[in-house]
């Protein structure tokens, strides 16, 4: 039989409560029909999804180089390293055998086996019924939440919706029309609003503030700002967290703007975080305090860093510079061990609703009222990084206001995974890239690139359905 790489899961894994906190240890199991019969079946089957956005495929390490490399902020400059799987994303020359696509392509998609697996079999089991409802809910957040990233990432993408029994049914499935894997990310958010609570006893899991703010972000990509609007206004019990300083690193976790982030801890089974020593630069390592090799990737540009004025609070916060050698700060602090930082990764902080809401509602219509909701919420934002607020006077109509919002997005959310999408989802981003810095703009960057080539090897165990994204 064909090699079908939607593979059912070989490993799943399971959690220990420690301070109310999500603590996910490997355990090894099976997707048999008798594998699934108690409560707590189900309980390590929904952790083993949060643990592959832990993994190097998602959050752990893959995403920042597919979502962030590409764009403006960051590049890569070693053609080498690691035979230069990494360089690719910053030339958006990315070959079908990469790597780095190929697991968060296999990542996303063994995550939501398990969604499917749960969603189909959960209903047949006698367990408390909140406690159902609420991990049903998680389940199809968590499952929207992967779809979203793939379809952004890959554009079409197969949508499998049901519990894969046996992997020679994948010969039949091809890639969904990607204006379907949207509405079936809607749908599954909404199913997930309808079930989760506002606040977990056990942080780091889906709220239903993390399905408003997905479902927000899923409308704003799509045009639909009056859907964004009323979304994201749903989004409450957060607040912006006075000092930026205060949003990130162990001592910060799951503050009052943190909505959703993976969570990280450092000295347990492969628990800890890469990002600090990938990201750390070239022989900076003692003097950061991180201990084993650092790897110089995911580097702030120089445009970026005077991007920020010399009074903007974030400034330091995002960049930090060691011997003249910028560095993403963000995810860089002193580890226990080799490749082990217990930094969390915030997927989404109100910050970002705050800035979607303020574009959105310009979307709909400008209105040049100082006092209205659009220029309050952006300049909150603005305020709190110690910077000077905007009038009317400053941005004088729907088109400066966008771009606006767009810079204060870039300065914001930097190094969080947004802004590479940010370029697409407001059609700027060939234009971006081919004028910017970067050694893309040795290049010409086409329309194309926007999405990345389907893996090779999916395409090679299923030849008839699955096709390449053009010119790939």
């Amino acid at each position: 039989m064909k090699k079908i790489l939607f593979i059912l899961i070989s490993g799943i894994f399971t959690i220990t409560s420690c301070t109310n906190m999500l603590d996910l240890y490997p355990i090894s199991s099976s997707t048999k029909e008798n594998s699934y019969t108690k409560p707590e079946d189900f309980t390590q089957l929904l952790n083993s999804v949060y643990a592959f956005l832990q993994s190097n495929g998602q959050y752990g390490q893959n995403f920042h180089f597919l979502m962030e490399v590409p764009s403006d902020n960051s590049k890569e400059t070693s053609a080498t390293v690691r035979g230069g799987v990494y360089y690719q994303f910053e030339i958006l020359q990315v070959a079908t055998d990469n790597s780095i696509i190929e697991a968060s392509w296999t990542d996303c998609y063994k995550a939501i086996q398990s969604c499917n697996i749960l969603l189909e079999r959960i209903d047949n089991i006698a367990m408390d019924e909140p406690l159902k409802t609420i991990t049903i809910g998680e389940t199809y957040f968590l499952r929207a939440l992967n779809y979203f990233n793939l379809v952004r990432l890959f554009g079409d993408v197969p949508l499998i919706l049901t519990e894969t029994k046996d992997p020679a049914d994948l010969l039949s499935v091809g890639r969904e029309n990607k204006s379907k894997v949207y509405e079936q990310v809607i749908i599954d958010l909404k199913e997930a609003i309808k079930r989760l609570p506002a606040i977990q006893e056990e942080k780091g899991r889906a709220t239903i503030g993390a399905a408003y703010t997905l479902l927000g972000k899923v409308y704003l990509t799509l045009k639909q700002y009056q859907e964004a609007v009323e979304a994201l206004h749903n989004v409450k019990g957060y607040a912006l967290v006075k000092n930026y300083s205060q949003i990130f690193g162990p001592d910060n976790e799951y503050n009052e703007e943190s909505i959703f982030e993976v969570n990280f801890t450092s000295n347990l089974e492969n628990e800890g975080s890469a990002l600090a020593n990938l990201f750390a630069p070239t022989g900076e390592g003692p003097t950061l305090g991180i201990v084993g090799a650092v790897y110089n990737q995911n580097i702030p540009t120089q445009e970026l860093y005077d991007l920020y004025s010399s009074d903007d609070k974030r400034k330091n916060v995002t960049i930090g510079v060691s011997n003249n050698k910028l560095y993403a700060k963000k995810y860089v602090g002193p580890t226990v061990k080799d490749q082990d930082s217990d930094i969390n990764v915030i997927v989404l902080r109100y910050a970002d609703v705050v800035l979607m809401l303020a574009e959105a509602l310009n979307e709909i219509g400008y209105t040049g009222d100082d006092s209205g909701e659009a220029f309050t919420l952006l300049n909150s934002i603005r305020s709190r990084a110690g910077v000077s607020t905007y009038d009317s006077d400053d941005l004088p109509d729907q088109t400066s206001f966008r771009k606006a919002i767009a810079d204060e997005r870039r300065l914001e959310l930097a190094f969080e995974n947004h802004r590479w999408f940010d370029l697409i989802r407001t059609g700027t981003a060939v234009e971006t890239m081919n004028n910017s810095s970067q050694e893309s703009s040795k290049f010409t960057v086409k329309d194309y690139q926007l999405v990345y080539p389907i893996p090779q090897r999916e395409i090679n165990a299923n030849p008839v359905v699955i096709k390449q994204n053009p010119e790939y």
